[in-house]
């Protein structure tokens, strides 16, 4: 599950990742057609990664367009920061 809320399969998303790692830019975007939703964070240069729920979907953040969103750098970087 992206934040953007669009589901894939493992097999499909891994195949779509390494792709387009491949290519110039190597920003991943989600590729539903019309979406764009970039996968990466504004302060920091990781990658937001895609939630696999293996057993409780309750236990999913909330998508953007439920009112999630995506913090400004990831988990990594605000703890280096202390934050």
């Amino acid at each position: 599950v992206l934040p953007c809320g669009h589901v894939f399969g493992s097999g499909c998303w891994e195949r779509y990742e390494r792709d387009r790692m491949r290519g110039p830019g190597r920003v991943i975007i989600c590729p539903l057609a019309g979406c764009g939703f970039e996968l990466g964070y504004k302060r920091c240069p990781h990658r937001v990664e895609p939630r696999a729920p293996r057993v409780d979907l309750k236990n999913l953040p909330l998508t953007i367009p439920e009112g999630g969103k995506v913090p400004d750098t990831c988990l990594c970087c605000r703890l280096a920061q202390g934050k």
